[in-house]
């Protein structure tokens, strides 16, 4: 490795000459696109996206697999690379099957996350829902009652059986919210000084001005009738959508401090060019109220309405009347509302006359059926000719002719041909003619300048609503013609956005078209990928008895939650769950990638869900290699490879097994390390989506690794957990209890209030009584029997706030033992410490630098996953030296050796440069037989001892107690005396006394006191260590004698979780009063007298100094389930947390004489508290325990 220089998009960089050119520009800040690489793993440039230029090469290369040199010249962003890396992306997406966003949120035309409401929806989110929902929609409460929903039409589920009731659902989360007593409102901005007029009050005008309050502008809106609305007050009748909910959701949004003026006319109060004056920004959406005329003869007879006219009088509250008979012109639901508004008027007998047939009727399905419920009588294939107006001698109506269906028109649906001869009369004492409406442009004025089209519609670009006036903007009925609400708040949406860019940067930006696969529209789709799925039944909606429906109550009433929940899970969760964080769908939408120009045959698999905790869908997969790589080369486990070759090559465990019978240890590292989503989490406590979360970064609360993690979060629920890159302990890497341990969380089994125990029963007490008689208890045992009779106990995973909290709680009341039931059965540690003077180890990184590793009693996969990996990753170089000359028996190599002295062999045996096999409880005698031969001298305390020790020490012995070989004797000799700088590796809950004696003995031999890492049990026993003032076997002892009559365990479950449990319940039963703290009901806690909830690390902040002595600070991600955090419960009871820490035990180094004894075997399977035990049944449960 060197030092060069070489340009750089025409910068001269200096650089190493190790790096690769996509590592150098990564530090200069630039930005390569790439698929295949992951910063831990060797290059493979299989994907190309990453291809550059270098002066001299014949071609573009790989930046991820091409190494600098001195004075190169790369070139790494212009036309040609542009063309060339959107090549190599529409090649991916060539057979990339899936779809980026749900076709339920394609169909929408305001692009509602219909699936992540809808999950929110079956997770009872509703406060959550409602938040997601007004993100795209301002009115869901009128929508969820009028929206024709083409989401459903969309919805995969119509392959299975009926779709979502996803309209419905959206009504259930806004009425949630209006009801709540305090509606949501989104945050507003800071002022910017800037004003829009806004003309017209409808759906349009009242979205854009929702969406332009949020980002700060001040916003009027000018409304022609006496109240805002638009179309959903005047076009909408009461049943369909009551104008009480309509207030409350437009005060959400006057709320925001929007202003609304009515009785404002344009080009009577008010024109364009005074608004344009007074105003930086105009947009127009006074809709399409302008009704079209029936064209035919006798149609301004009296007894005639236009339908938009008679549901606008209706609204304003004048009086209609309306004779027996009425027929209703026109198929749209205007027509429909006309036609149920005359029944509930008083008409006997109501008619729609309509020229095509029920299929070409654009009015909503679901409408029409209702209408015909109530008795609205249908007329199809008839259109009327002439009016007869009603005399004294005959009845008015309608003269109408038989139609026939011919070609399709320009609108798709069949055009209707009279039928020769066919007239008829269809009485009618009142005709509404509901046939179609139109925007009233003569209200802009005459040389209004405003370009408009022949449909009397204003023209606008469709991305951003701009007309050809500038600072002018239209959006609504008036831009599309009458359509549908949601299609106006849609295109208000998009307006105002562009409003903002105007008033921002001058300019009317268009918003960047985000790249979407998609499998097709629904008649695209095979149904058989959907066979596998259980029918369930679409929940009902509750409606009102049609024998009621003479009046203007509201028809549907609505879901409960409960329902809305049920149904709710029916959501097939279309859409990918990634596309947050995809990144060929970010490196399509910047290259403007197409999949049309390698169109062709696409694989299409089923997701396999063999896993519990993870799905892998092939169809996505682009064959990228990286969690084939991960798991073979990081993680150890090479449980995936690629299956087949060719075009039918895809990835998936050995001979295609299901998951849990393959090598995978369900460690999510391939999660992690997935650019598209292939391979994705399968949250079983929540229904998921893929939803912009925000994350909290946080420490693994199990082994004492320390791995850094981030707790991705949705309305105080944790969804997922993902390694955090930047940590310096893990650097995103995670076993599968830190990855998924995390659902314990949420395990309905929490304990959420404080239980005392009354006669032989727990029950709940509030926490104020429960802190009473917690200090009670404990100052009574105080004064009867004195201090010494109460006893602190904390688990490892006890953070050092709520440690330091226990032992000023108990400090003030005199009690001063504190211990930690992770020392049961003796403490190696205190031989090490005894010792060295002290436990100040060395840190991971360490690992890569040292000479050689020395790991002992420890299997790292089965206990500490992430320091294997660590190790793993320190000893490859080393390993492909020794694969590469397999004769050598030298110990310098490139990279780290790694030799292993334990009972068995485990998964590491295959980077290890030795394996030293002993039998049970022989790793002391093989320990000390390895230094007997070691020469040196000290002039440290004991070491003449230690020397006479030695002596007595025999070969022959040491070969009996150890079962080593005399060969491997000398080789673990060689190690040691070899390599000056070993690094010795343990597990400090595992090894005995004598062990840590003679690791000791060996580091002040070797005069490096500090070159070891004491691998830990539980995330914080470091610190925990630092409170121990005597040891559990003395506190269980003075329990059994009776001197301890009290005891206060937080976080530690010694009879449900301890394999000495039922030994300990003696000495436990002896006590006059026992306080157990924890997460759950556990076996201790049952036994208790007084049992209080606990914090999960991810409901409070806390510090945890993990195994390589780092302090490591969490934060909180969720509410606690308890309503308290645990550093509150503790400064409740009088406890404070963290004034300072106590200072670190240091004494003076000294050798201790060994002995040659046969000592206890090394245990596993380690719990000593319920949270591990609960994890580890928790993947036996799910059958990914390996034999």
């Amino acid at each position: 490795m060197s030092e060069i220089k070489i340009q750089l998009n025409g910068k001269e960089v200096i650089c190493d000459s190790s790096q690769t050119i996509l590592q150098v520009a990564e530090q200069q800040g630039l930005d390569i696109p790439n698929m295949c690489h992951d910063k831990k793993l060797e290059p493979f440039g299989s994907c190309w996206v990453c291809l550059v230029e270098v002066k001299g090469a014949r071609g573009f290369v790989p930046s991820c697999a091409t190494k600098v040199y001195d004075g190169m010249t790369v070139e790494i962003d212009n036309q040609k690379i542009k063309a060339a890396r959107q090549l190599a992306l529409e090649l991916l997406l060539s057979n990339h099957y899936g779809d980026c966003i749900a076709p339920c949120q394609a169909a929408c035309p305001a692009g509602c996350d219909v699936q992540g409401y809808t999950a929110l929806l079956a997770n009872g989110m509703e406060a959550e829902a409602i938040k997601l929902i007004k993100d795209t929609l301002p009115l869901p409460a009128s929508l969820g009652r009028v929206c024709p929903h083409p989401c459903e039409t969309e919805c995969r589920r119509n392959l299975v059986e009926e779709p979502v009731s996803i309209c419905y659902l959206k009504r259930r989360a806004a009425d949630f919210d209006l009801n709540s007593g305090k509606p949501y409102l989104p945050k507003v901005a800071p002022d910017t000084g800037k004003k829009v007029a806004v003309v017209g009050a409808g759906p349009a005008g009242l979205s854009a001005a929702y969406y332009l309050r949020q980002k700060g502008h001040q916003v009027t809106i000018f409304e022609a009738l006496p109240k805002p609305g638009g179309w959903l007050r005047y076009g909408i009748p009461n049943y369909r959508l009551p104008k009480e909910v309509l207030d409350q959701e437009i005060k959400t949004i006057t709320d925001l401090g929007i202003e609304i003026k009515c009785e404002q006319t344009l080009n009577k109060d008010f024109t364009i060019e005074s608004l344009r004056k007074s105003y930086d920004a105009v947009f127009l959406g006074f809709g399409a109220h302008a009704s079209t005329r029936m064209g035919v003869e006798g149609e301004q007879s009296d007894g005639v309405w236009d339908g938009i006219g008679f549901l606008k009088k209706l609204a304003l509250g004048q009086e209609i009347k309306i004779g027996k008979t009425v027929a209703v012109i026109g198929g749209g639901n205007t027509a429909i509302d006309a036609a149920r508004t005359s029944l509930r008027l008083g008409a006997e007998e109501v008619s729609i006359v309509y020229r095509r047939s029920e299929k070409e009727m654009p009015a909503n399905p679901f409408e029409i059926e209702e209408a015909r419920h109530e008795g609205v009588k249908f007329k199809f294939l008839t259109a009327p000719s002439r009016v007869i107006a009603c005399t004294q001698t005959e009845a008015g109506g309608l003269i109408c002719q038989k139609m026939e269906l011919g070609e399709p028109d320009a609108s798709g649906r069949r055009r209707p041909v009279p039928q020769a001869g066919s007239d008829y009369k269809v009485e009618a004492e009142t005709i509404i003619a509901a046939i179609g409406q139109a925007p009233d442009l003569s209200v802009l004025g005459p040389n209004h300048g405003v370009e408009t089209t022949k449909w009397s519609t204003i023209k606008t670009d469709e991305r951003t609503g701009a007309t050809n006036v500038t600072g002018l903007f239209a959006a609504g009925d008036l831009v599309t013609g009458a359509a549908t609400v949601v299609e106006a708040i849609g295109g208000a949406h998009r307006a105002a956005e562009a409003i903002h860019s105007y008033l921002t940067t001058g300019q009317a930006l268009k918003p960047v078209k985000n790249f979407n696969i998609t499998k097709g529209k629904i008649n695209e789709v095979p149904k058989e990928l959907f066979a596998h799925i259980p029918k369930a039944v679409k929940a009902q909606m509750p409606m009102l008895p049609i024998a009621q429906r003479r009046n203007f109550e509201e028809v549907e009433k609505g879901f409960v939650s409960t329902v809305a929940a049920e149904e709710a899970q029916r959501c097939l969760e279309c859409g990918c769950a990634d596309v947050v964080e995809c990144k060929l769908r970010d490196y399509a939408t910047q290259y403007e990638a197409s999949v049309k120009r390698f169109m062709g045959e696409v694989k299409k698999h089923p997701i396999d869900e063999s896993h519990p905790f993870l799905a892998r869908d092939q169809s996505k997969c682009i064959l990228c290699g990286r969690c084939v790589r991960m798991c073979l080369e990081v993680v150890g486990a090479s449980a995936l490879g690629f299956v087949y070759r060719g075009f039918g090559t895809i990835v998936a465990p050995s001979l295609e097994k299901p998951f849990p019978e393959s090598s995978c240890v369900s460690c999510g590292a391939c999660i992690e390390t997935c650019p598209v989503g292939a391979l994705a989490e399968r949250p079983r406590h929540l229904k998921p989506a893929p939803w912009e979360m925000p994350k909290t970064s946080s420490v693994c609360t199990f082994c004492g690794v320390g791995c850094g993690m981030e707790i991705h979060t949705k309305d105080s629920k944790a969804v997922k957990v993902t390694g955090f890159q930047e940590s310096p302990t893990s650097q995103g890497s995670l076993c599968f209890k830190g990855k998924f341990g995390f659902e314990l969380i949420h395990s309905p089994e929490r304990l959420t209030s404080p239980l005392v125990k009354q006669g032989k029963t727990l029950v709940p007490v509030e926490w104020k009584k429960a802190f009473n008689l917690v200090n009670g208890d404990i100052d009574s045992i105080v004064k009867k029997h004195g201090p010494e009779a109460v006893a602190v106990l904390a688990s490892g995973r006890t953070s050092l706030e709520e440690a330091e909290g226990l032992r000023s709680w108990a400090a003030k009341k005199g009690v001063s033992k504190f211990s930690s039931l992770a020392y049961i059965g003796g403490r190696a540690l205190d031989q090490l410490e005894k010792t060295l003077g002290g436990l100040n180890g060395k840190s991971y990184a360490n690992l890569g630098k040292a000479q050689a590793v020395l790991l002992i009693g420890s299997d790292p996969y089965s206990q500490h996953p992430v320091f294997g990996q660590i190790l793993r990753q320190a000893a490859k170089k080393d390993v492909l030296a020794r694969q590469s000359n397999p004769t050598s028996q030298l110990f310098q190599h490139a990279g780290v050796p790694v030799y292993i002295l334990s009972e068995k062999t485990g998964p590491l045996v295959e980077i290890a440069a030795g394996q030293f096999t002993v039998k049970a409880g022989g790793i002391s005698s093989a320990l000390n037989g390895a230094l007997k031969s070691l020469p040196g001298n000290s002039n440290l305390a004991g070491f003449a001892q230690y020397k006479k020790g030695l002596a007595k020490i025999t070969g022959s012995a040491v070969l009996k107690e150890s079962g080593l070989k005399k060969s491997e004797l000398e080789q673990l000799s060689q190690v040691l005396s070899r390599n000056k700088n070993l690094l010795i590796a343990f597990n400090a809950e595992l090894i005995d006394g004598e062990t840590a004696k003679a690791i000791g003995n060996f580091l002040l031999l070797n005069e490096t006191p500090e070159n070891f890492i004491a691998l830990r049990a539980k995330a914080n026993l470091n610190g925990v260590d630092q409170f121990v003032t005597v040891p559990a076997d003395e506190i269980i002892k003075q329990m059994e004698q009776g001197i301890i009559k009290a005891a206060v365990l937080w976080n530690e479950d010694p009879l449900g979780s301890l394999p000495e449990g039922k030994k300990l319940a003696k000495a436990f039963s002896k006590l006059e009063k026992l306080v157990v703290a924890d997460l759950f009901l556990t076996g201790t806690a049952k036994t208790a007298d007084i049992a209080l909830p606990t914090c999960a690390f991810a409901e409070q902040d806390g510090s945890f100094i993990n195994s390589e002595g780092r302090l490591q600070h969490f934060k909180q991600a969720v509410q606690p389930v308890c309503g308290m955090t645990s550093k509150q419960i503790i400064s409740e009871l009088g406890g404070t947390a963290l004034p300072g820490m106590p200072a670190e035990k240091k004494g003076a180094r000294q050798f201790l004489a060994p002995e040659l004894k046969k000592t206890k075997p090394v245990k596993e399977g380690f719990c000593g508290d319920v949270l591990e035990k609960m994890v580890w049944e928790l993947k036996k449960k799910e059958g990914l325990l390996k034999e």
